[in-house]
């Protein structure tokens, strides 16, 4: 998945593979390094038509492989999906095959924005 995030030294859009951590802004030459404490956190921009006050429900991405041992084959199987991270029941188990084509956009937690906590553990 491709990450969009804004050059903090000219403020310029760069955009990343999810697995980097150093790169370049492509128009200022600032060599770039991301990290954390945790975990990072992305979310999807939302719409222009979305309301004033936006609230950002959790979801896990879990990716990698899966192995399934039958009798005399391991079959392998690539997974790429999400899960809800939390108990609101009105909100969909997953986000659909549609988020795997959307850039995502690295959490700066800004005033404006409102994201809720995970209520189902990362561990």
């Amino acid at each position: 998945m491709e990450i969009e995030h804004q050059c903090p030294q000219c403020g310029a859009p760069v955009t990343f593979e999810e697995a980097e951590r150093l790169f370049t802004c492509s128009f200022c030459r600032v060599k770039l390094y991301l990290s954390t404490v945790d975990y990072f956190r992305y979310y999807f921009h939302p719409s222009e038509q979305a309301g004033k006050e936006i609230i950002f429900i959790p979801y896990w991405r879990f990716r990698g492989m899966q192995f399934s041992c039958k009798a005399y084959t391991i079959e392998p199987r690539i997974v790429d999906t999400s899960f809800l991270a939390s108990n609101y029941k009105f909100m969909p188990l997953s986000l659909g095959l549609r988020a795997q084509t959307l850039k995502l956009r690295v959490a700066t937690f800004k005033e404006d924005m409102k994201f809720l906590r995970p209520s189902l553990s990362s561990r």
